[in-house]
């Protein structure tokens, strides 16, 4: 109901909205970079709403915004994920072998607490 509203009243302002995909670079709780070809693009997201779950690092989403591009920033109505193409693993049980794990690098453990601050304060 909320994006409804939000379509009438930029429709009323005469500003069109557009759509894109990206890949995002970067987010905080007002902002997301987003790469499209070689540029990176400042969307402002106070007012966007996510749908198909929470956008971080590394996705690829589409998002439909209103401004120009051409000026590097540009306001974000609707954030939609892209979910990646699933791994199928074939886990065996073999206890004869040794559990092997990785632990996370410190750019990871950071993006992934981003992410999870992310989901936190936007309701997910």
């Amino acid at each position: 109901m909320a994006f409804a509203a939000t379509v009438l009243l930029v429709s009323s302002c005469q500003e069109k909205i557009q759509t894109t995909k990206a890949m995002v670079k970067k987010t905080t709780d007002t902002t997301l970079v987003a790469t499209i070809d070689k540029y990176d693009i400042v969307f402002d997201i106070k007012q966007a709403r996510c749908d198909n779950g929470a956008v971080m690092a590394g996705d690829s989403v589409t998002i439909h915004y209103i401004g120009d591009l051409r000026d590097k920033k540009a306001k974000a109505l609707l954030l939609k994920l892209m979910p990646q193409k699933g791994t199928v693993v074939e886990a065996k049980y073999d206890p004869s072998k040794e559990l092997l794990t990785k632990p996370m690098t410190p750019e990871e453990q950071k993006e992934f607490e981003e992410g999870i601050e992310f989901a936190k304060k936007n309701g997910h």
